[in-house]
């Protein structure tokens, strides 16, 4: 396959110049070529030629390839340099290889000049992928670390088995642990025993379900001892050579959970007082329609409170009170007055 370079040539003959291009494009070989013969020259070849490779004499009057070399690997490290002088004796050689050169070929041994351009160009190719490879992952790597590590969920790498094979330094924060006091360890030992046969049920068909995201909810003792609700998703990556693990993301649910138990206790409480009461208590919309009524509603008035729900409120005030009525209720929408008064009230929902 023909290749287009950008070829600098350190070289004090022509006719061995036009040799070697000629090598070049025999080999199929195609592109741009320089001539230097002094350091002054090269060092501008190097910054505005820019060369793939660069191709010197062993010695020059005033200017060689050990000078070359030098300021090559200062100058642009991942440009090949190849040697092509009419005699060099091994060890010489072996010293420019020692000291960074591709190659060296001698001149009455051209036909190896193609071969070895395009082996040197193929080297350089391969280190600049593995650098970019390299760089990718070291970035994804921090992508990665700054997700897992700040975020709200801990991530964890869980085995079949349920040992713990990594945790984010989030799980800190969450459980109360260090990754390393966990990692190595069997991850059902501080699950809630009323959860265990749950847990260990679905991390076995997670197992036979690769890729797919399971979830699951739990209770798991924090280093204080007290139990904490972790909702958790988990996903087979076993088979991927990268991960070879279930992932596991979790959060702490506690305070959520708390929060819906106060709530609802609350509420059970409000329901007791409000259904136990002898007086009427009702509640209103802030457009004051009626939301509930507590059952005395029903024995003080003789009607039924489904048939009041969702009425506006003055239907069940008298005509005569319901400018004031409505004074109060403007004014305990606004916060600045709670209800104490009495004013009168219908008998019966025929009086509405």
């Amino acid at each position: 396959m023909a290749a287009s370079i950008r070829t600098l040539l350190v070289e004090d003959v022509a006719d061995d110049a036009a040799l070697i291009e000629r090598e070049l494009r025999q080999a199929g070989i195609r592109g741009a070529t320089r001539r230097v013969d002094s350091e002054r020259a090269f060092r501008e070849a190097l910054s505005a030629f820019a060369p793939d490779i660069i191709l010197s004499d062993h010695s020059l009057p005033t200017f060689g390839a050990g000078d070359a070399l030098r300021i090559a690997l200062l100058e642009t490290p991942d440009t090949p340099l190849i040697i092509v002088t009419g005699s060099l004796d091994e060890e010489t050689a072996a010293e420019y290889i020692k000291a960074g050169a591709a190659d060296y070929i001698v001149k009455h041994h051209l036909e190896r000049l193609g071969p070895a351009v395009l082996r040197a160009l193929d080297l350089r190719r391969a280190r600049s992928e593995k650098v970019r490879a390299e760089e990718a992952r070291r970035q994804s790597e921090e992508r990665f670390r700054a997700l897992i590590e700040h975020g709200a969920d801990a991530v964890a790498l869980v085995a079949p088995d349920g040992t713990m094979l990594f945790a984010s330094q989030s799980i800190e924060r969450l459980l109360g642990f260090a990754p390393a006091e966990l990692v190595g360890r069997p991850g059902f030992d501080r699950v809630h025993p009323d959860d265990l046969a749950g847990v260990q049920a679905t991390l076995a068909e997670i197992a036979s379900l690769p890729g797919a995201p399971l979830a699951m909810g739990l209770r798991w003792r924090h280093k204080d001892d007290s139990w904490r609700y972790i909702d958790a998703v988990a996903v087979n990556r076993l088979a991927e050579p990268a991960v070879g693990a279930i992932v596991v993301n979790f959060r702490d649910q506690t305070a959520r959970r708390q929060a819906e138990t106060a709530l609802r206790e609350s509420e059970e409480r409000y329901r007791t007082l409000v259904e136990g009461v002898r007086d009427v208590i009702f509640a209103l919309s802030p457009e004051g329609t009626i939301t509930s009524l507590n059952p005395a509603f029903e024995t003080i008035t003789g009607s039924r409170r489904e048939d009041w729900v969702g009425r506006p409120f003055e239907n069940l005030v008298h005509p005569e009170d319901l400018p004031f009525a409505l004074e109060l209720l403007g004014r305990v929408v606004r916060g600045t007055i709670a209800w104490e008064s009495s004013p009168r009230r219908h008998s019966s929902s025929r009086d509405g």
